[in-house]
């Protein structure tokens, strides 16, 4: 969205979005340059774009990259609680897959932070996070072909959600959202024994 550092142009955009789906939990998110979006920001501009979203009123949820400066995470975090707002700390890395206990360490770090929902984008670690007790829920996708499976049977594995595409897909591996819903209601009857 080429306007979203216009702040009036954003608001019209967030008022229209909601007033269409608005009976959905509707999820902010900017994704910088460097964790696999198309737009680069600063640190300023990331920060005032995702305050006034949470201020908008028209967001559920707001995302905020893990490996921005920690004082922003705060304040995004502390301004989005106090207008009831959940936050997505989140981590994406298209290039490498780190070791797993680094993968765990970067959850519990992300968790540390106050995150209602942790997200890492990539699968191996939310089994073994999960068995050790975490309650906050987690987000674990991997990105390409191999990533597919990791969208539409993720849940298995520990994920709360999955993220699909209405158009143009905006990370490797993503599906469209009828395919996923397919999918999802396909495992959904198999699990129950439907």
């Amino acid at each position: 969205y080429e306007k979203c550092f216009d702040r009036e142009a954003l608001m019209k955009t967030l008022a229209k979005i909601h007033d269409k789906l608005g009976q959905f939990p509707i999820i902010f998110t900017f994704r910088t340059k460097g964790e696999g979006g198309c737009m680069e920001a600063t640190l300023s501009q990331y920060h005032d774009l995702l305050i006034d979203a949470i201020d908008s009123g028209y967001i559920d949820i707001v995302d905020i990259e893990y490996f921005s400066d920690m004082e922003i995470v705060d304040e995004v975090i502390a301004e989005a609680h106090s207008k009831g707002v959940y936050v997505i700390v989140s981590n994406h890395d298209f290039k490498t897959t780190i070791p797993m206990e680094q993968i765990v360490d970067r959850f519990k770090s992300i968790i540390f932070t106050g995150a209602d929902i942790a997200k890492i984008a990539m699968m191996q670690a939310a089994k073994e996070l999960q068995e050790s007790g975490n309650q906050t829920p987690l987000i674990v996708i991997s990105m390409g072909e191999l990533g597919v499976e990791t969208r539409t049977t993720g849940e298995m594995y520990g994920n709360s959600v999955s993220f699909a595409t209405a158009g143009i897909p905006s990370a490797p591996g993503q599906i469209s959202v009828d395919a996923l819903r397919s999918q999802l209601t396909m495992i959904h009857h198999i699990i129950a024994g439907k």
